[in-house]
């Protein structure tokens, strides 16, 4: 899926966005002040990519692309920088790193990993602090899926 719709809240009314250049599947998204950030896919050539839409030149554009190949991780944005977290790879059980995105700069760097793997991560940022993180993570014992729910939170 590469379309892309946008909604306005005060005019209650969706349009049509211009196409993204990522095959969007498993991807994240994290809206700034200025943009809305996509990231990420299960499709291998797309998995690192980064772009971002600026509405006022209605145009999507890639930036630095993350450091890992993923999906299904958490993306979401204190302070004007995006903070990756968790998610996992077409071979891989998942992954503990968590990463930060500074748009001034455009590079990612790694910051202290989770302390457990996270997976299908859903991310929240609170009082432009802290980021609250809703995921599964693998675990030793039977399950249904091998997989346990986890929330925490991450102070920025």
């Amino acid at each position: 899926l590469s379309e892309c719709v946008g909604y306005f809240v005060d005019e209650d009314r969706w349009v049509n966005l211009p196409h993204i250049h990522n095959h969007l599947d498993g991807h994240a998204v994290a809206v700034t002040e200025s943009y809305v950030y996509v990231a990420g896919s299960m499709e291998p050539g797309f998995a690192k990519t980064v772009e971002r839409y600026n509405p006022n030149l209605n145009t999507w554009e890639h930036v630095c692309s993350l450091m890992t190949r993923k999906h299904s991780f958490g993306l979401t944005e204190v302070k004007g920088k995006l903070y990756s977290i968790g998610g996992h790879g077409n071979f891989s059980p998942g992954f503990k790193d968590v990463t930060v995105y500074n748009p001034e700069l455009d590079k990612w760097h790694n910051l202290e990993s989770a302390p457990k793997i996270l997976r299908d991560v859903k991310a929240l940022a609170i009082e432009d602090r802290f980021v609250y993180i809703a995921a599964r993570t693998p675990v030793d014992r039977d399950t249904e899926d091998g997989l346990k729910a986890v929330i925490t939170c991450y102070d920025t």
